[in-house]
């Protein structure tokens, strides 16, 4: 039987995810400063910081979910990734998920009586308590 993870754990989930993601741009860090720009290319300098960032959340994300079903959040609330039917993820159901992650109000949509957030509902997956 499928028992859905409640929005507890997957805020917990959130905030593990994020650290974890944060202590990998910060290996990255490095590599920007070496950069050396001509004096009035900030914008190009923070443009390659947001590519940077945005593929560490997409690799971080479809890697760990497709590879082992679980991030280092999943892992620490004994969660895991799933479509509907119950089966392992697709590399094309992680990759939305982690699209639909960025939309600014998937946040919103934990706090439903259902806790399956808008990237779930659009990549047909859900997170449940493994066991």
């Amino acid at each position: 039987m499928i028992h859905v993870a409640h929005w507890k754990k997957r805020s917990i989930n959130l905030l593990l995810d994020n650290i974890a993601i944060q202590i990998i741009s910060s290996l990255f860090s490095p590599l920007l400063d070496l950069i050396n720009l001509p004096q009035g290319w900030n914008l190009l300098y923070v443009s390659l910081a947001i590519i940077i960032q945005l593929a560490i959340i997409f690799s971080y994300f479809v890697f760990l979910e497709c590879t082992y079903v679980k991030t280092l959040g999943k892992i620490a609330t004994q969660t895991r990734v799933v479509h509907n039917s119950g089966e392992p993820i697709t590399y094309k159901q992680a990759a939305l998920r982690t699209l639909c992650r960025l939309f600014p109000l998937d946040l919103i949509t934990f706090f439903e009586s259902n806790p399956i957030g808008f990237h779930d509902e659009m990549s047909k997956t859900l997170v449940i308590i493994d066991e």
